[in-house]
């Protein structure tokens, strides 16, 4: 048997992967239109619940459970992995709500800042480099292994919540007087 047609189903599952992850990646929007909010709408504890959703400890005492039937575990899964990618879904909106905001009050400061500029091209990069891991590990989960963690992305929206809050405050005192 030729070990070259071995590799060709691995290279196969790989194609796909990437042809997920990058119809993903593509298909992000920016900042949908609308009302931003109150800068206390963009906090990543409203994104807690995502750090033990997908945790393995819940399968695991589920699976020593006696006459537990494979299917409720498995439609379980499915369902936690949906109200996952939901928060998901909300967390990567915020963000690049916050980035949107911090971006536009960057472009109308009257005081160049291009230390910020840097700043947040590096807090896009960062933040859609750790939304592409957890897609890649969401696409584990349902096969049913390991767990999807997120304090990554949590601190990315912290990280630039902050940084909006801390630029916001001067300009507003500013229109204020």
């Amino acid at each position: 048997m030729n070990i070259s047609w071995l590799g060709f189903p691995l290279f196969g599952v790989l194609a796909v992967v990437f042809g997920l992850l990058l119809r993903s990646i593509l298909s992000w929007k920016g900042a949908p239109g609308g009302p931003v909010g109150d800068l206390d709408d963009f906090s990543a504890a409203r994104y807690q619940p995502m750090e033990r959703l997908l945790a393995e400890g819940d399968y695991s005492y589920l699976a020593a459970q006696r006459g537990l039937n494979p299917k409720v575990a498995k439609k379980l899964r499915s369902d936690r992995r949906r109200i996952f990618r939901t928060y998901l879904r909300d967390l990567r909106r915020d963000f690049f709500r916050v980035h949107s905001l911090l971006s536009e009050l960057m472009l109308h400061s009257t005081e160049d800042r291009p230390d910020l500029a840097v700043a947040l091209v590096r807090h896009k990069w960062g933040f859609t480099m750790a939304i592409a891991r957890v897609e890649v590990r969401l696409i584990v989960h349902q096969f049913g292994l390991g767990s999807v963690e997120v304090p990554e992305l949590l601190r990315a929206l912290d990280t630039l919540t902050a940084e909006l809050r801390h630029f916001a405050m001067p300009n507003a005192q500013m229109s204020a007087a």
